[in-house]
């Protein structure tokens, strides 16, 4: 039996079509059962082939599972246990006292973040060193922008974009025009 701690990361994997748009044509979900708590989860296309539902259980105990969506594969069963929170796994930050935030154990928490505006536009290089650096543990978040913005050291695009469409010709950029 699979098992995953209270507050972990319990993840179903599924093959099922990838011809067509699988983001929009496809769906896929999961109800979690257990004596605590009933939950039903949408899912989610992972690229070739693969869909996926995640689910974050709360309780400690004995689930099961079952699989539903727009493709025959997607119908599936299964169980696992949930066992105790181990290590750092402090469960989801909620507010505490008003102004405060806190581990559902009542841990506090204490966010440092940092900003990286132009991350998503640099190479994977930079990324790697990147998360490299924050693997250190200095900040618990990170925000970035999603849009293509260009800055006076800064005139790549993205290697993807957050919406359809053609993206503006931006080649000719330089400090000079900018």
């Amino acid at each position: 039996m699979n098992t995953v701690e209270k507050w972990g990361l319990f993840e179903v994997s599924l093959k099922g079509p990838s011809a067509g748009n699988p983001f929009t044509e496809q769906s896929v979900s999961a109800t979690f059962r257990s004596k605590n708590e009933i939950v039903t989860v949408g899912g989610f296309y992972d690229g070739d082939g693969v869909y996926k539902v995640r689910f974050m259980p709360s309780f400690t105990g004995d689930y099961v599972y079952e699989t539903v969506g727009s493709f025959p594969e997607a119908e599936s069963a299964g169980d696992f246990t949930v066992t105790e929170p181990t290590g750092n796994n402090h469960g989801p930050v909620r507010i505490a006292n008003t102004y405060h935030f806190a581990y559902e154990d009542t841990t506090p928490y204490y966010s440092v973040g940092t900003t990286c505006y132009a991350w998503a536009h640099q190479p994977e290089e930079v990324h790697k060193q990147t998360l490299e650096e924050l693997d250190k543990g200095y900040f618990n978040k990170m925000r970035f922008c999603v849009f293509p913005k260009h800055y006076i050291h800064n005139f790549r695009d993205p290697e993807t974009f957050p919406y359809e469409g053609t993206p503006v010709d931006n080649s000719n950029l330089t400090e000079e025009n900018f």
